[in-house]
This record gives C-alpha cells, sequence and structure tokens, in this order.
C-alpha cells in the first residue's frame, strides 16, 4: 500500500495538449472578442495580488539597484565636491598669498618715492644670519646692473649693501653684520654717528658716544650721506639703550634696526650715488696739473 502511495506518475501527453489547446482558445477568444469581458472583471480582484506578488522580485530588484546607482552617483558627486572644494582653498589661499605680496611691494614702492634716481626690486632667495655672518642672496645681479656698493632698503628701511655680484645673482652684507658700519644722523639733534653691527639680529652698537652728548631713548636715526654709500635720509632705527659706565668717557648706546630681514621677501637696490663718480673725475682733473708740475720740477732738478 505504501508503494502505490508513492509511486511516481507521468502526465499523459493527451492531458498536456488539451491543455495547450485550452490556453490558446481562450486567449483567441479573448482577444477576438468581449465575450471573457466579464469573467476578467469578476476575478481581477483575486488575480491582481497574484500578479503584483509575481512582480514584486523585479521591483524590488529595480529599487535596489537604484538605489545602489544612486548612492554611487552621490559617492562620485560628493568626491568631485570635496576635490573642487580643495582646488578653491588652493586658489584662495594664493590669492591671499598674492594679494599679501602685492601689499609688501607697494609699501616697498612707496619707500622709494623720494628716490630721485633709478631703483631695482628684487627678490631674496636666501638669509643667512650666523653670528659672525649676516647676508642676504638676491635673484638680480650683473646682467641686470646690479653693481658692489649698492644700498639695500626694504619698506621700513635700511637693509645694507651689495658686497658680491654674479651673472644672476648677488650677496648683502646686512647692517646687523660685524664687519658692517653704517655713518647715520640723529634726527632730533643733527648729530653724526656711527653704528655698528655686534652680530645680533635686530641691534646695532651706537660707537663714540660721549657722556656729555644729548641722547634720549627713541631717538630715530638715519643715514647721513657720509662716504657717499648710503643715500642721505633713509631710516636705520631707533635707540633703544643707553648705559652709562664708570670712569669712561663714552656712553654704551644701542638700538633696534627698522629693517626686517627676517619677514621679507623683496628688497629694493638703490643706485649708487652718482657724484662719487663726478667727485672723482674732478679730482683727478684737478691733480693732474699738480702731477705735471711735480715732473717738471724733477726734470729741471
Amino acid at each position: 500500500p505504501l508503494n502505490t502511495l508513492f509511486t511516481r506518475t507521468t502526465p499523459s501527453p493527451s492531458l498536456a495538449i488539451v491543455l495547450i489547446l485550452t490556453c490558446a482558445l481562450t486567449l483567441w477568444i479573448d482577444s477576438s472578442s468581449d465575450y471573457l469581458r466579464g469573467f476578467r472583471q469578476a476575478t481581477s480582484p483575486w488575480i491582481e495580488p497574484v500578479i503584483g506578488m509575481a512582480h514584486l522580485p523585479l521591483r524590488l530588484s529595480s529599487g535596489v539597484s537604484d538605489t545602489f546607482q544612486t548612492i554611487v552617483d552621490r559617492g562620485e558627486r560628493v568626491d568631485a565636491l570635496e576635490a573642487e572644494n580643495f582646488e578653491l582653498r588652493a586658489l584662495a589661499s594664493r590669492m591671499a598669498g598674492l594679494v599679501a605680496e602685492n601689499a609688501r611691494l607697494r609699501a616697498l614702492l612707496g619707500s622709494s618715492s623720494q628716490i630721485e634716481s633709478d631703483a631695482l626690486i628684487a627678490e631674496v632667495l636666501s638669509l643667512e644670519q650666523r653670528s659672525d655672518r649676516h647676508r642676504l642672496i638676491l635673484d638680480k645681479g650683473e646682467r641686470d646692473g646690479v653693481r658692489v656698493g649698492q644700498a639695500v632698503i626694504d619698506s621700513t628701511g635700511l637693509l645694507g649693501q651689495v658686497t658680491e655680484v654674479m651673472p644672476g645673482l648677488s650677496k648683502v652684507m646686512l647692517v646687523t653684520d660685524p664687519s658692517h658700519a653704517v655713518p647715520m644722523l640723529n634726527e632730533r639733534t643733527g648729530q653724526q654717528v656711527i653704528a655698528e653691527g655686534t652680530g645680533d639680529r635686530q641691534q646695532l652698537s651706537v660707537r663714540f658716544i660721549s657722556v656729555s652728548a644729548d641722547i634720549r631713548l627713541g631717538d630715530s636715526l638715519v643715514t647721513s650721506g657720509l662716504g657717499r654709500r648710503f643715500p642721505r635720509g633713509y631710516p636705520v632705527g631707533q635707540i633703544s639703550n643707553i648705559k652709562m659706565i664708570p670712569g669712561e668717557s663714552f656712553q654704551s648706546v644701542d638700538m633696534s634696526i627698522s629693517s626686517k630681514p627676517h619677514a621679507i621677501d623683496h628688497v629694493l637696490l638703490l643706485s649708487l650715488v652718482e657724484p662719487l663718480v663726478q667727485e672723482d673725475a674732478v679730482t683727478k682733473a684737478a691733480e693732474a696739473p699738480k702731477t705735471s708740475e711735480t715732473s717738471e720740477e724733477a726734470g729741471v732738478l
């Protein structure tokens, strides 16, 4: 009995043919007439949920695919916006740097408004400030007309002077260098003084100030023009310390410099003072007759 219960039976081919013909006949009748319309309307409340359930996997698959594609698209958009934001921040930073550089150049050119001779703007390539050596290297050299001895300033005051010139570079000795000295003038009193570098990055030593000299804290010192290396009137610094030394004839006086070598990227090279060449020529012309007279006297003797 159990064997007969689980016996496998093969569907009859005639039954399959009958079912196929029935389906075909039903489809033909439905498409060619309205005979089955009432039947469809009557059975639609039960058939539509079945059709909906049949389409549910497709709709779910389509929804998941659309959602995933939306996430991918939004991720790509976020990446693109982040890259654009980074570029804009970099551009804004660059623009801020250009604005600051433009302001510095305007200040630098403003400091040269009283210059009667030509001046040259140069970029600072490097700064060396050791205890025994204070130098700048500039991107202008012999090809640009730079000459040894030219004074160098920034927007706040005197920096130093050119000591070495190469075809495309030049070296500047800063006023704070231990081997550098500047003849200056006290704007308040008109007293001529000399300041020397000591190796300190911000201080100069004002030499040979007698104990009776009229000098005060805060006095402004400018280039005096003596020696015809530094044009007259450029700020050098202010008196920052005065100390009386018992038994000494001179005071110990220090000054803070106006320029800021550590905070600049451009400088101004002033032309050499022309009277230096003219006066040398006049001096040689005046000395020539004396030389000839001496030669004639030697010949007579």
